[in-house]
């Protein structure tokens, strides 16, 4: 699942009205950037693709 950036409390609002995460529009995705490679490489940050 890719990593997103959004407002916990909108999208609890939107969720308290029907919503689900899938159809809540105020979200983006988070940019895979050097430095979170790097701390993954390091052992700080956890970056994982799974499987099935």
């Amino acid at each position: 699942m890719p990593a997103y950036f959004y407002d916990l409390y909108r999208f609890r609002v939107h969720k308290m009205n029907g919503g689900t995460f899938q159809n809540f529009t105020e979200k983006s995705y988070l940019k895979l950037t050097d430095e979170q490679i790097q701390k993954h490489l390091v052992g700080i940050h956890h970056i994982g693709v799974y499987t099935y």
